[in-house]
C-alpha cells in the first residue's frame, strides 16, 4: 500500500484524503448504564421530506468510518442517518487494559449500548420512522432486540446476519474449549490468528479498490481497530447464537426483518440464515449471488442489487402505514 495519509479530525470522527466524512456529520459520546461512554454520529436529511432516520450498526471490528459510503448513500436517499460504535470497538471504551482484544463477556451487554442511544440521540434528536441497518455482528445484536416491545425500530436490514459461524473453523471443537477457557477464568485470553489478508481469495469482498481502501482506513486509524477475540467474546457470540437455533425464536420477532446473505459467504452460515427467515412472521431472506460477506463493501453490481431490495423493503414501511 502506499504511504499513510493524512488523517483530519471532524467533531470525534476522522477522515483520510478521498475519504471525508460526510457533510454535516454532529458526533460524540454517550454514557451506558455500566459506565461505558459510545461513539456515536447522526448526519441530518438532504432534503425537506421527511422518511424517517436509519442507524447503521458495524459488525465485530468495525467502526463508523467504515460506513461513510453507505452513510452518504443513505443520506442521498432522504434518510437522516445515525451510527454507533459496539462497545470494545471503534472510538468507544475498552473493555480490557489491552485495547486490541476484541472482548464482551455477554452479548446482553450490547443493549446497553443500544438502549443508551436511543434514549440520549435517537429518540431525542432523530426523526421517526426508525430503521435499522446492521451488518454481521450488529445483525445479531439487533435480533435480539427486536424480541422486546419496546424496540423502537420499524424496520430491519440486517446484513450477513452472524446468526451463525460458517466453516472456517472446526466450531465442534474450538466452542466447548472457549466455554471452558471462561469459566476458569481465562475469557480474557485473546485467541490466535491473523486478521491481516491479501485480496486474492479474501473472504470479505470482490472489489479490490474498497478491499484496499478498508486497509487504509485501518491502517490510517489503528487505536480504532481490535484484533482477534477473546476467549469470553467467542464464549458469548456462541450462545447468543443458540439462540437463534429455537423456532420461537424466530416466531417472536416483532420487527419486520429483512435477512441479506451474501452466496459467497464464508464467515457465517447461509443456511442458518435462511432458516431463520422463513421461521420467522415477519422475516424474508434473500441471498445475493456473488457477494461475500462484507456486502456494503462489496463490487458496484452486487451493491445495486443491495440498494434495491432495501429500498423496496423500506418503502414497505410506508405500505403498511397506509
Amino acid at each position: 500500500m502506499d504511504a499513510q495519509p493524512a488523517v483530519h479530525e471532524i467533531g470525534v470522527l476522522r477522515e483520510i484524503a478521498g475519504y471525508d466524512v460526510p457533510e454535516g456529520a454532529r458526533s460524540g459520546h454517550v454514557d451506558t448504564a455500566d459506565g461505558l461512554k459510545i461513539r456515536y454520529a447522526v448526519w441530518p436529511r438532504r432534503t425537506r421530506s421527511r422518511k424517517g432516520t436509519v442507524v447503521v450498526f458495524g459488525g465485530r471490528r468495525d467502526f463508523i468510518e467504515l460506513y461513510f459510503e453507505t452513510v452518504t448513500d443513505l443520506l442521498d436517499r432522504g434518510f437522516d442517518v445515525a451510527a454507533i460504535d459496539w462497545r470494545g470497538q471503534g472510538g468507544s471504551d475498552r473493555l480490557l487494559s489491552n485495547p486490541n482484544k476484541g472482548h464482551v463477556e455477554d452479548f446482553r451487554h450490547y443493549a446497553r449500548d443500544l438502549a443508551a442511544f436511543e434514549k440520549a440521540v435517537l429518540l431525542a434528536d432523530c426523526p421517526p420512522p426508525y430503521f435499522a441497518l446492521a451488518h454481521s455482528m450488529g445483525g445479531a445484536i439487533l435480533l435480539h432486540a427486536a424480541l422486546k416491545r419496546s424496540c423502537c425500530f420499524d424496520r430491519m436490514v440486517l446484513v450477513g446476519p452472524m446468526v451463525a459461524l460458517g466453516s472456517t473453523h472446526n466450531w465442534s471443537i474450538v466452542i466447548p474449549m472457549v466455554h471452558a477457557m471462561t469459566s476458569i477464568g481465562l475469557g480474557g485470553i485473546q485467541l490466535p490468528g491473523k486478521l491481516t489478508m491479501a485480496f486474492p481469495g479474501n473472504p470479505l469482498t470482490s472489489d479490490p479498490m474498497r478491499f484496499d481502501q478498508t486497509l487504509d482506513l485501518r491502517e490510517a486509524f489503528p487505536d480504532l481497530s481490535i484484533g482477534m477475540p477473546t476467549a469470553s467474546w467467542l464464549s458469548a457470540a456462541s450462545r447468543a447464537m443458540a439462540d437463534f437455533d429455537d423456532p420461537a425464536f424466530a416466531a417472536n420477532v416483532r420487527v419486520p426483518t429483512l435477512l441479506v446473505a451474501g452466496a459467497l459467504d464464508t464467515i457465517v452460515d447461509n443456511q442458518a440464515i435462511e432458516k431463520l427467515g422463513i421461521n420467522m412472521r415477519v422475516g424474508r431472506h434473500l441471498l445475493l449471488p456473488g457477494a461475500r460477506h462484507e456486502i456494503l463493501r462489496e463490487r458496484d453490481q452486487v451493491r445495486t442489487q443491495f440498494w434495491a431490495a432495501f429500498d423496496a423493503f423500506v418503502h414497505g414501511a410506508d405500505e403498511a402505514a397506509a
